[in-house]
């Protein structure tokens, strides 16, 4: 039985991560592309043909990184108690808002 228990263990430590997947589409049906969002909290961006679009990742403050492909910063998101999440851009300025209804 302690072998049995090891070997389990065993094997789920050399399990990959299993990803949370998200596909878009448009108004027509057509597909925009995917999300996959790993164990670790970080979401990787494609298009419809599987090319990288970018990545994301939120701390544990709830503030979300964006990156491009090639890993340069595009810029941050916070989300306030009230729900309103503001945007901003690569050097800090507030590129826009959204609010919960």
């Amino acid at each position: 039985m302690k072998k049995l228990l090891v070997a389990a263990a065993l094997v789920l430590l050399a399990a990959p991560a299993f990803a949370q997947q998200t596909r878009y589409y448009d108004s027509r049906g057509n597909s925009l592309g995917t999300s996959s969002t790993s164990r670790g909290g970080q979401t990787r961006y494609y298009d419809s043909r599987g090319n990288s679009l970018g990545t994301s990742s939120t701390s544990s403050g709830g503030q979300t990184r964006y990156y491009d492909s090639r890993g340069n910063s595009l810029g941050t998101s916070s989300t306030s108690s009230s729900g309103a999440t503001t945007f901003y851009n690569s050097r800090g300025s507030v590129i826009g808002k959204s609010y919960r209804r």
